[in-house]
């Protein structure tokens, strides 16, 4: 494929996926932790996050806060100090919330035994209201998501489910230790949707060792075949000085940031042929799906899980490492799990890290999702430095000035972060502008 533009230069550019202003990496250590009872005060309805971040196996490719155990009593240790946690947050708010979302993310929650997961469900519940209309979504590995867990989800109420796919070819699946066959994602897709769970999203991932554009594609037709009502299309961040591991995929062979671009095209014609909404940089959506719906009402946001309908506007999370959106303060939990169970055993509220927003972070914030979700965005008084760094990308092509609004162009929808990136204080503005020209 040939590009005109230099926007497949920016692929690669270390700018943030600003699933939050400021971005998580900004947040600083809690020197005291009196926030989360700032929730207490609120009518609004909350989402809950509750991470679980044991797997079995490592895949090369991972940039979550994940832990690799086959100890089924390191995982008991964890869950009884998630229940302590929950019930000693829930102590400290005034009043029952009501939840309006809930989101198991990982590592891998289907390595939770079915009588685990329901033990969990029964805390949650015993501290929190679960508004009838309320979205009970789970993350899923394939290998490990056994027919008894599938009944027992369906049987608490979980409603919408996630699957890890990232590639369906064998090849591909060798060299990022993730073997994985298409028939058994169907056979997990078929039993989810016997019991009555048919919401479904697959997460699809490019830029990894062994890939082409091609064989980007199969997998996107592959999964479309599958018949899932949203996918996911991640670009894979290697941070080798974050996760270590990641330098053996340099030793495969890393595509370079073109045939990045050209894999993300590729893959993305074949969803969008196939019928699906496109949902900001990385998702899709069928048309009746409730993302793409939210989309089309202007209803769509963005959160520490991406994508998202939620209406809540608070957030609380439990487990190593969550981050909770308490009232205009993020605050993140201790991601050393030894540490956090000490902490919860002491009865503290396990927090690390904190960050309390500004007036200015607020506004900032509102213009970078409303990038991030709909590629437009009013741009208040007071940002004119911002324009005029913005008028390198209008010359490009890459964005429009309408009065105060600027819209980008969502022909080329990764560059959005870069030009987001322009509100943010946090960045430096010289790395926007290095390959524009």
């Amino acid at each position: 494929m040939a590009h005109p533009d230099p926007y497949g230069l920016w692929l690669g550019k270390p700018a943030p996926r600003y699933t939050s202003y400021p971005p998580a990496t900004l947040l600083r250590p809690a020197i005291s932790a009196p926030h989360i009872p700032l929730l207490a005060a609120a009518d609004e309805s909350v989402s809950l996050y509750v991470h679980i971040p044991f797997c079995r196996e490592l895949c090369l490719f991972c940039g979550c806060h994940s832990v690799i155990t086959k100890r089924a009593e390191r995982v008991t240790a964890y869950l009884v100090a998630l229940h302590w946690e929950i019930a000693l947050a829930a102590e400290k708010l005034a009043t029952r919330l009501k939840v309006a979302h809930l989101h198991f993310g990982g590592g891998s929650p289907s390595i939770l035994l079915p009588e685990q997961f329901s033990a969990l469900m029964a805390e949650l519940r015993r501290h929190f209201d679960f508004l009838p209309e309320a979205e009970l979504a789970i993350e899923l590995d394939p290998r490990t998501t056994t027919p008894e867990l599938v009944a027992t989800l369906a049987k608490e109420g979980i409603n919408r489910a996630s699957l890890g796919v990232q590639d369906f070819d064998p090849s591909v699946q060798k060299l990022v230790n993730r073997i994985q066959p298409h028939e058994q994602v169907a056979t997990v897709m078929e039993s989810l949707r016997a019991v009555g769970l048919s919401a479904l999203s697959l997460d699809l991932m490019y830029g990894l060792p062994g890939q082409t554009p091609d064989s980007v594609a199969q997998t996107a037709r592959q999964a479309v075949a599958l018949g899932p009502s949203r996918l996911s299309l991640f670009s894979y961040a290697h941070v080798p000085a974050m996760k270590p591991y990641q330098k053996k995929l340099e030793q495969a062979g890393l595509p370079d940031d073109l045939v990045r671009l050209d894999m993300e095209q590729a893959a993305r014609h074949e969803i969008e042929s196939a019928g699906f909404v496109p949902i900001g940089i990385d998702h899709f959506a069928r048309p009746e799906d409730p993302l793409a719906l939210a989309l089309g009402e202007g209803r769509l946001s963005r959160n520490f899980q991406g994508y998202t309908d939620d209406p809540a506007a608070l957030m609380l999370g439990f487990g190593a490492s969550a981050i909770s959106d308490a009232g205009g303060v993020f605050v993140q939990n201790e991601p050393d799990i030894e540490i956090w169970q000490q902490r919860i055993v002491a009865k503290e509220l396990p927090i690390r890290r904190q960050y309390a927003r500004t007036e200015d972070d607020h506004v900032r914030g509102c213009i970078i999702r409303d990038l991030m979700c709909h590629f437009r965005a009013e741009i208040p008084a007071g940002f004119d430095a911002e324009w005029q760094r913005l008028e390198t990308f209008v010359s490009a092509g890459l964005a429009q000035r309408k009065d105060n609004v600027l819209e980008v162009d969502t022909t080329r929808r990764m560059v959005v972060r870069v030009i987001a990136a322009v509100f943010d204080t946090t960045f430096n503005p010289a790395q926007l502008s290095s390959k524009v020209a």
